[in-house]
């Protein structure tokens, strides 16, 4: 019963660790000025080296889709804003440690 729990919940993990690749990677992203047609790629190429580096689990975090959505999101809900011209990205300070925060202990929480 265990395993097929831990088989079921294993998406649900892979979407929380995309969404905490793109909250990490944007702000180690921020002093660069990206368009934001760019981002998503330059997200997932940060994640890749993560991922060498064993600070990211798995590999389906680094889904274009997942990582273009994560954007979205974080952006709809105000938590990274995309600056052109020479601004890179911002943050609301206080929601990005309450997402990072969140996600983390989700994904310890799912783990098998």
């Amino acid at each position: 019963a265990r395993k097929r729990v831990g088989e079921r919940a294993a998406p649900v993990r892979n979407c929380h660790e995309c969404y905490l690749l793109g909250l990490l990677a944007a702000r180690a992203l921020r002093s660069r000025d990206i368009p934001k047609e760019d981002l998503s790629r330059r997200v997932q190429e940060w994640g890749q080296v993560r991922l060498a580096v064993d600070e990211l689990r798995r590999p389906e975090a680094l889904s274009a889709v997942g990582i273009r959505n994560a954007i979205r999101a974080f952006r709809e809900e105000g938590v990274l804003q995309i600056r052109s011209g020479g601004g890179g990205l911002q943050f609301d300070d206080r929601a990005w440690k309450h997402y990072t925060n969140e996600l983390r202990t989700l994904l310890l929480v799912t783990e098998p």
